[in-house]
Order: C-alpha cells, then structure tokens, then sequence
C-alpha cells in the first residue's frame, strides 16, 4: 500500500511535508490508546457478552488458531442501484484440535444463515447442519457454534450466507462515483481490505497468518465489467439479463489481498517478456491517460522479475485508477488499486514531478508482488518491513528502468523528511505491538499515536508572554487552534471516543503538556526504505540482492518475520566472508564491493534491532584533533534541549550500531567502521584539513562538527564545492539546519553554509538550499514581521536573480533542471517578483483566449493558473474549467491555484463545494482545507468553519487527512538571528 509516501494534494517545495496535526512544534501531545479494558472484560476468566446477551466463547482479540482456512469458494451479486450486496460462501477449513465453536471476522455484515458440513457430508452431498451465530462487534468477531465437537485433522465445510450495504467509506465493499464528460454521475463498487476490513466484505478469518485459496464468482449486469484477482474463467448468462463472472482459483494468499470490482471502465493492454499480461484500467474518458502507466508496468515487472529471479506467479496483473480512494494504492493480488493521480498520466497537464510520482507508486505496488504477497508479515507489527522494502524497491526499480527520473537525489529528500519527524521525542520505534483492529489500522493511516510527553515550547508563534505574566494566543494562535481541533475530530473518529486537551503554561518557562495525535506521512514505512538503504550500503549491493533472492525463495507462499529477513541477509554472505554463527566478516581490504568493517563482526540482527525496536535518530558528533577524529553518539532530539531535565534520561537509554562512513579532503577513499559504543576514537592514516562522515548520506544519522569542523567544510565549498559529491553538498546543507533546529548551531553558520550556492551546478542541492530560504521568509511572513519578511524577500531575489533569470518557461531539461524551474519560479511570483508575474499573467491570458487550448508548459502550469486565480474572471474560469476536466493532474493543480485567492467569499464558496462534494470530492476536502489554513488569509476561515461545522466534519472527513507544513527549529533563537543576519547580508 501506498501511504508512505502518498502524493500531496498540494506540493510545498519550501517545506517539509506532513500527515500531522502540529503546527511548528507547538507541540500537541496525545494519549491515544484505549485502555485495555475497552478491548476486554474487567475479569480476565470472564466470557465476553454477545451482542444477544449470551456468553461469547472467545475473548482474545486474535483468532484462535485451532481451525485454519485452505479455501474459500466466494459468490457476490453487488446492486449498484440501491447500493447493497448478497452474497454467500463456502470455506473448507482444517481442525488441528477438538473444538466446538469456531471463531471469524465479521463487521457490519448480516449474516442470514450458516451451516456446516463434514468432508464425508460434502461427498455424498448430505445438507450441512445449522450453525448458531453469535456476534461480539467489540473484537470484530463472531462464532459459529457447532451442534458436535470438530475432531482434529478432520476438514469441514462452513456455508454462510450474508448481505449488507456498501460502505459509504473508502474501506471494505465500497461504492466510488464519477463524472463523464458529458455530466453523467455513475457508480461502481470496489473493495479495499488492508489492514482488517476483509471482514467488512465477507466473513473470514481476516489475519495474515491464515493464508488460503480463493475462488471468486460475481454477478453483474451486463453494461458492467467484472474484475478480480485472477483471470476470469467463464461468464454464465442468466434470467434477466444478469451475467455470472467465474474467476481462475488464486494462489494461496492473505484475506487482506483479495480484491473484486463493478465497473464499466476501459482498459489497455501489453505483454510482458515472460507472458503476462498487464492490464490498465481507468473510466472511459480517461482511457487515453493509461498509455504511460502501461509502458511503466511492462518495464518494471520485467525487471522485477530478474533482480528477485522469481517469476511473477499470476498469470495476468491489473492496474486500475479508482476515483475514490483512501491512501496512493493498494498492493492487491494481481488487480492493484490506484487513486488516479498515482496512475494516470496526461503529456498535456502532468509535470516532471507527477511522472516521477506515478512511476513510483506503480514500482511500490509492483515489488508487494513479491514482498508483501509471496512472502507475507505473520502479522502487523513487522508491516514496515514490507512497506519499507517496497518503498526501498522504488529507488532501486525506478533507477534501473528510468535514470532519467534521477531518483536517487529524490530518495535523499524522502529520507530526510523522515528524520524531521523521527527527532521529535514523540516519534515512535518503527516496529512495535499492534493487536487491535484500530491498532493495526494505525500502521498505515499515516498516524503515530504518542504518549504524553513534555516538550520545551520555545516558538513565539502561537503564544506570546504579556507584561503580567499572562499568555495570550496571537494571530496565529488560530492556526493551532484549527489543528488541535482537526487533530481532536480525528482522535475521536478511530478510537470513537473522546480525546482530551490541555495545556499546561508555567509563567516562568515556555513549557507546555498538550494530549496530541501527530499525523506522520507514513513515517514508519519511510524510516525502514531508508534503513534499508542504510543496510544495504553496509552488506553491498550483491550479497543484499542475494539476501532478498535467499529470503523470498525459502518463504514462498508463506509467512516470515524480521528476523527471518535479517537471518537471510547474513547468510547471503560470499563462503570466503563466512564465520561461525551465521556472522558476515571481512578483512581490512575492500574488493567487488565487499564491505570492509575494520576487522569487526557484522551481525545484521543485532545491529537492525537497534534501529527497529528503538524511536529516534542518533546525532553523530565529531571532533578532529590533529589525525585523531573523536566520535560520540547521542540521541538527536528536535524540542528538548540540552538544559531541559529530561535530557539526559532521553540520552541514556538510546544506543545505536551505526555504519559509519567517511572521506577527508586528503583521499577519495571511502573509509567505514562501525560505532557501537557511546564514545570512540579513530586515527587518520594522514593529515587533513577537514574530514566528511555519511558519504553520500546512506547512513541514517545526523553530523556535527565540532570546533573548527563546520568552518573547514564551509572554506571548501566556498573555494571549491565540487570537491565534495553532490549528494554530500546536499548532506551538509540538510544537516547544518536540522543542528540548527535543534539549538546546536546558530542560524549564521547555516547561512554561511548557504553563500556557495551561487556556483552550485546541482539541482538537487540547489533545491535543498532554496527550500530552507524560503522556510524561512514563509515563517517571518506568517508572523507578519514585515521589516524582516521584506528583508529576507530582497535577499532572495537578489541572491537568486541570476538564477532565477536564467529559466525558461518550458518543459525543457532533466527531471532535476525541471523541478528546479518550477521552484523558482513559483518562490519569485510567491514573491511578487514583477517579471514573473508578468510573464504568468501574459501565458494565463493567452491560454483564456484560446478556450483552454493552449498548451501551457506542464512544469509551469501551477505557477500559470495561481497568478491567474488572483482576478475574479481567472478564479471563475479555473473553477468551472475545474468541475470539467478529466485530468487528475490538472485538477489538482487548479485546485491548488484556487485556494490561493485573497478573497475570503471565493474561498468559503471552496469549502462549501468540498463539503457537498460532488465537485470537489470528499477525499480531497482535508487538503482543501489545509490548503486554506495555511495562509494569512484563509486561516480565520478555516478556523471559523471548522468550528461551526464540527459534526458534518466528522461524518465527511473519513480516512481523509490533514497535510500540514513544518519546520522543526528553535523560533526563539532563530527569528531573532533571521533579523539580525538578514539585514547584515542585505
């Protein structure tokens, strides 16, 4: 599933981006755990009560593993007129031990009858014995009480017919709309299962350790197509013009990766080099958008195939847009779900970033093929492992099919916006218990579901000290307000019951306690590409590959945990590398690209654990005395502080085994060596004027130089950048702010760091350089300090004229060239730089003129339609151009310009539209939202309609998320440093 790293509605290039409700780490702090007495009885000996008042023969929340299902014979007849479904199945199960009850999963589902029969019943046909039904809707549970003992080794068939409603939602059996061309509005029925809501579809033992065949028949009429997991096999008509799809029986799989739709789309069509086809599907008017997901598709299974050397076990996959969707995608069996804008392609509205965005997410769902659908987590707690390996994958797929996506320096940025999360004390370990339905469905709803904590509230932005020792909220105070209340909806929409906010300001410090839900843009499955990543940078590259290969050959069609991963990459080790114990070695020379660990045992368990069981992101700090580098690791922590009291219990109980590298001006040698202890000590074989660790940041760690260390590194950039890689530029831009963030470097050495960039050559570390200027003007801008904002907004123009001159208003370049145009010259009409506005002025009137069919470059369009939404003529025709277009790409773009409008009534009439949602669609009301809130403008508004529309919120704003910008750094220092060294540089 595509969460980690879903595509915003609305690309920020100054910031980092978030699915948090917390606004610049004024920090809203959540308890958001139920109780364990909320999941179980007060007695622990007591039998639950069942939804008719009688004793629930279960209380566990997990399934016991006493009857396991091989095979599930499915019927489903959905009704897309009144909105419901029939249905009915058949589920050969094994018993291992004597039990008279057998407990599935079920939610919302009627189940009007169920019967049982032996396997000697079933082969001479003899009628099954009815089953009495109780439910228990706490656990999600019901169980099918059997008239006599099931014997074990015995297989029985368990018949249960059932009905319900599609959901309204976007889980379970659901119902998705859109508009044609021509303003129809048609329906079609679609399901989506990950984690836990198989059980919202059919009855099931719905947990991925119960592994089974399925065999899937659906009843649709004929205007309509039928799609499942497998290849249909036949089509039956029957009475009243019904047709009855019968599919191929699937491989052996987990419930969560079934999938079936209804709808009437069209589809295109290849073949892969090994003979399967691949199909995309999209609605009719949209089938001309399909043509590049395809060619993608053939390209990246082709290359799955030989980097994993398994063949793809189906015989056809499926891709498929779905107007209505929760997260990017979803790794389905053999038909992969999509939102569209993370599928569809159009040449004529789609942008470099929107063809990078597509490529990837198809390169994610394609790698579950194998890891995640082949080779499946035994449970919920290790789901990073399979997100992370698929969010890992991209990097290597997307490089080796598409080089000229240059992914590689975008997969530097991903990981680095996972370290902005990771360093707030309210991160989380990326693998950890999860045992409840809404526990598992926390892994991947982009939330982290934190403890209470205390942390050092140093901003001036929402809370400002008066004469009398008393806080006030100031203007922007209603920003936070409108956070805590949208992190307060969601709070109680998937836990369904109250959460609970408070403040706590002691009048001499800014501390402040607030009960929070931060909302991390899948986070987790980020943390673990980019550990991975970290890994494999350590093993080298051929025994990872033969890790990957070892592991998902042995566990085929099976279940595995961490630890079986972590045991397969040890012994992908070469026969010369082996030791006893299954622990790689290696000398101090480096060939073929082994890795060379100084003399030291690498045991891969021992080492990943410190990065999976522990939160956070370890601080590596440096101090080079003559040719003896010092080393010390501590916990690198955005929001406490040194002199805060809990410091040193947040330093004490973290220990990381970090795979250090490093270069020095006198070599281009990489050296490594591997950090276990707190402190350490390595001598240089030579003298040298600085030294650079993290080479080509693959290690997950943040650098500090002490003493003269960072003023080494900024002489050299400043007399000659290209003596250090790219991706170390960009390495130390990354780390010079975050140290600044968090109150370890003062914001001049970071602008120091930043004066090279007028001979940069790089995009990508232009683009890192760029984003954290205008971070910076976007915050004093939001505070309203106008000398400053004015200030730091000449700064930016004078500095980055030249640049900026050099840009044309095209589509020419590489990918990197591209998306650096579009930041520039999106900052300078930000900026109201005349010759910007000027020329998007000029392409938007033109582009009016001719009815919308000129076509304005793709990587300007954004910049195009937002200084054209700033007169009322342009704002009405975007929003009408907006509720006809069939491109997702341009409708998120418009969307976008709209919301930048300086009138509150164009804005409100936005927020209706979102509300009612046949326009604006109710998945994209939360980005809407945000949207709004973010500027000056928009914040009162969207502050006041969120208040005045509490309840209607919470029934629309399902499983749709609030995407906010933020910057992790000490305001309080950082504003007053903005001022001062602004003014002196100007």
């Amino acid at each position: 599933m595509v969460n980690s790293h879903r595509k915003p509605m609305f690309t920020i290039h100054t910031g980092f981006y978030c699915l948090v409700a917390i606004l610049l780490q004024i920090c809203i702090c959540s308890q958001f755990s139920v109780p364990s007495s909320h999941h179980f009885t007060e007695d622990p000996g007591a039998f639950p009560v069942a939804s008719n008042g009688e004793p629930f023969p279960w209380q566990e929340l997990r399934l016991p593993n006493v009857v396991i299902p091989l095979h599930y014979d499915l019927f489903v007849h959905p009704n897309l007129t009144s909105l419901d479904f029939v249905a009915s199945e058949k589920i050969e199960v094994l018993v291992s031990n004597a039990t008279q009850f057998i407990i599935l999963h079920s939610k919302d589902l009627e189940i009007t009858n169920a019967t049982l029969q032996s396997e000697e019943d079933s082969r001479y046909m003899k009628s099954g014995k009815e089953l009495k039904v109780l439910s228990y809707p706490a656990h999600q549970q019901i169980a099918l009480l059997v008239p006599e003992k099931l014997m074990p080794h015995l297989k029985y068939y368990v018949a249960i017919d059932f009905q319900a409603r599609l959901s309204d939602g976007f889980k379970g059996f659901y119902k998705s709309t859109y508009r044609t061309l021509g303003g129809e509005t048609r329906i079609l029925a679609v399901t989506d299962f990950e984690p836990t809501q198989a059980r919202m579809a059919f009855p099931c033992f719905d947990e991925p350790l119960f592994k089974a065949n399925f065999s899937i028949k659906i009843r649709r009429e004929s205007g309509h197509t039928a799609l499942s997991n497998m290849p249909k096999v036949k089509t039956i008509e029957l009475e009243g013009g019904l047709l009855e799809d019968h599919f191929e029986t699937t491989v052996k799989m987990s419930t969560y990766l079934v999938a079936y739709i209804v709808c009437d789309f069209h589809s295109v069509s290849g073949i892969t080099s090994s003979g399967v086809k691949v199909s995309i599907y999209a609605s009719p008017d949209k089938r001309n958008q399909t043509h590049y997901a395809l060619q993608a598709s053939l390209k990246l299974l082709d290359f799955y195939e030989k980097y994993f050397d398994i063949n793809y076990p189906l015989p056809k996959l499926d891709l498929i847009a779905i107007p209505d969707f929760a997260s990017g995608a979803m790794e389905n069996w053999g038909l992969i779900t999509y939102r569209e804008t993370s599928l569809l392609f159009d040449p004529k509205t789609s942008s470099a970033s929107d063809k990078l965005w597509v490529t990837r997410v198809i390169a994610h769902e394609m790698a579950h093929q194998w890891f995640g659908n082949l080779v499946t987590m035994e449970w919920w707690n290790d789901i990073w492992l399979n997100e992370g390996f698929a969010n890992y994958m991209e990097l290597i797929a997307v490089n080796a099919t598409y080089p000229e996506l240059q992914f590689d320096d975008h997969f530097l940025d991903v990981c680095f916006e996972v370290i902005t999360k990771d360093s707030l004390n309210s991160s989380r370990p990326i693998s950890k218990p999860a045992e409840t339905p809404t526990q598992i469905q926390e892994m991947f709803d982009e939330v982290s579901y934190n403890k209470v904590v205390n942390i050092t509230c140093r901003w001036k932005l929402c809370f400002q000290k008066k004469r009398n020792n008393d806080y006030k909220i100031n203007s922007l105070g209603h920003w936070c307000q409108f956070l805590l209340l949208v992190s307060l909806f969601i709070c109680s929409f998937f836990r369904h019951h109250t959460c609970s906010i408070k403040f706590k300001l002691p009048l001499k410090t800014y501390h402040t306690t607030l009960f929070f839900i931060s909302f991390f843009n899948s986070f987790v499955f980020l943390k673990g590409a980019c550990i991975l990543n970290m890994l494999k940078d350590f093993l080298g590259e051929e025994k990872f590959q033969k890790g990957i290969i070892q592991y998902l050959k042995k566990f085929s069609y099976r279940n595995a945990k961490n630890d079986d991963l972590w045991n397969s990459l040890s012994n992908s080790c070469l026969e010369s590398d082996f030791t006893s114990g299954g622990v790689c070695h290696s000398d101090s020379k480096m060939t073929n690209n082994m890795l060379t660990f100084l003399g030291e045992n690498a045991e891969v368990k021992e080492m990943m654990t410190t990065w999976t069981l522990q939160k956070g992101i370890p601080l590596l700090v440096v101090k080079q005395d003559g040719r003896s580098l010092r080393l010390q690791q501590e916990h690198f922590l955005q929001g406490v502080f040194q002199e805060d009291p809990e410091w040193r219990a947040l330093q004490e109980r973290y220990l990381w085994h970090i795979p250090l590298t490093y270069c020095t001006s006198s070599s281009n040698v990489i050296h490594r060596h591997i950090l276990k202890s707190k402190t350490d000590i390595l001598d240089l074989p030579e003298k040298t004027s600085w030294v650079k660790f993290n080479v080509d940041s693959n290690g997950y760690y943040i650098v500090h130089y002490e003493g003269h260390g960072w003023d080494q590194l900024i002489t050299q950039l400043n007399q000659n950048h290209t003596l250090l890689r790219p991706k170390d530029r960009i390495g130390l831009i990354h780390d010079v702010f975050q140290l600044v963030g968090a109150g370890r470097l003062t914001l001049d050495k970071a602008l120091d760091m930043t004066h090279y960039l007028k001979h940069e050559t790089s995009s990508p570390a232009l683009l890192k350089g760029l984003s954290y200027l205008e971070l910076f003007y976007h915050m004093m801008d939001r505070r309203n300090i106008s000398d400053v904002s004015e200030n730091l907004k000449r700064y930016l123009l004078q500095y980055f004229k030249p640049v900026i001159d050099r840009q044309s208003w095209s589509d020419e370049g590489s990918v990197w060239d591209r998306m650096l145009r579009s930041a520039l010259l999106k900052l300078a009409c930000d900026l109201n730089h005349a010759p910007c506005i000027q020329k998007a002025a000029e392409l938007f009137s033109q582009w009016m003129e001719s009815s919308g069919k000129l076509n304005i470059p793709t990587d300007v369009l954004k910049i195009v339609y937002s200084v054209g939404a700033q007169t009322t003529t342009g704002w009405n025709y975007l929003l009408e151009l907006y509720e006809l277009s069939m491109s997702s790409a341009e409708k998120y773009k418009i969307l976008y310009a709209l919301s930048t409008s300086k009138h509150q009534e164009k804005l409100q009439k936005l927020i209706e539209l979102g509300m009612e949602g046949k326009v604006i669609k109710t998945q994209d009301l939360a980005a809407l939202l945000h949207a709004i809130a973010r500027r000056p403008k928009g914040q009162q508004l969207a502050w006041d309609f969120v208040r005045e529309n509490w309840t209607h919120l919470l029934k629309k704003l399902v499983f749709v998320y609030i995407q906010c910008v933020f910057f992790h750094t000490d305001v309080s220092v950082a504003s007053n440093q903005v001022e001062s060294n602004v003014s002196q540089s100007i």
